[in-house]
């Protein structure tokens, strides 16, 4: 399932290339001064895309800049639906054409999601990047797992961008640039929460017979409590690497890489088991004192009881 939601990904570029350079050209020309529009109508029973297949493609765009991006089906030849029946709907409201460049922007909503976007073309290297309040992407979450209870969300900003390059040494890749700004959120029971959480995460992801990720960030800011654990990351931010691997089948394994400003570093690898819970091989685990005593150590000594007494 995840290959298939990170492979998903990589249509949302062409798509929209889709919508701006689609047959006859109506939208090829230089933005009118004013928010007025052609017309466009187009619908294709199959295209076929980069050795890809687009099935039930319908494109609408009013003079007032509304449009429609629907689609029944999303295929690599022989392998599952990379995308199944989805409709993308906004408004375009700038778009400025070059000799071989273009931007565009505007709003969409897609499964409840409402973001802003941003879409860039030059030299055959697309670039797709969406604004959206945390509250849009845990509904758009709970739209596709049964996520039950209250929301979590409180307040803050997601930013992502991707780049998708034509480049055909390294194959079909896409790089990954997400920012989580100022995130506060509080779990219904009350035993996880977080407060004015800062997170930046880089990825860049290749597409072939398996999956390719390699993810670093940066928890730069922000308070959070997971369980008995409180943690206050203001002061010194926390670095962390990933590494999964991909197959056919699934999430085979991943590397994980953490660096906490010397109080912490761990080297450690997990693999999921068929009871659906992970299996954990610490590999490298360090801890710098007194730092790692305040950070990880002193929050759960205050709750353990010891002979009676409290510590």
């Amino acid at each position: 399932m995840r290959q298939s939601a990170g492979a998903s990904g990589g249509h949302a570029l062409p798509l929209l290339a889709v919508l701006f350079l689609a047959p006859g050209g109506l939208l090829s020309a230089a933005a009118p001064e004013l928010p007025q529009w052609p017309v466009f109508r187009f619908e294709a029973a199959q295209i076929e895309w980069q050795g890809r297949r687009i099935e039930g493609l319908r494109l609408e765009l009013e003079e007032d800049g509304l449009f429609v991006l629907a689609v029944e089906r999303v295929a690599d030849a022989g392998r599952e639906p990379l995308l199944g029946p989805s409709v993308l709907a906004g408004r375009l409201e700038q778009l400025e054409q070059g000799a071989d460049e273009m931007q565009a922007s505007g709003t969409a909503e897609f499964r409840g999601l409402e973001a802003n976007w941003r879409y860039s073309s030059a030299r055959g290297n697309h670039s797709l990047c969406l604004d959206a309040a945390s509250s849009a992407i845990e509904k758009l979450l709970r739209s596709e797992w049964p996520i039950e209870g209250n929301p979590w969300t409180r307040s803050g900003s997601i930013s992502g961008c991707a780049a998708y390059p034509q480049d055909p040494d390294n194959g079909d890749a896409m790089a990954l640039e997400i920012v989580f700004d100022g995130i506060s959120f509080d779990s219904p029971e009350g035993r996880f929460a977080g407060a004015d959480l800062d997170l930046e995460i880089a990825a860049d992801v290749r597409f072939g017979d398996d999956v390719f990720v390699e993810a670093e960030g940066r928890l730069a800011s922000g308070q959070v409590l997971i369980d008995q654990f409180y943690g206050d990351f203001s002061a010194s931010p926390i670095d962390f690497r990933l590494l999964p691997q991909w197959t056919a089948s699934g999430l085979e394994s991943a590397a994980v890489k953490i660096q906490d400003d010397g109080a912490l570093h761990v080297d450690a690898r997990l693999a999921p088991n068929d009871g659906g819970d992970w299996a954990v091989e610490v590999r490298q685990l360090d801890l710098g004192f007194p730092g790692a005593y305040r950070r990880y150590i002193e929050p759960f000594a205050a709750a353990w009881m010891l002979d009676g007494l409290e510590m």
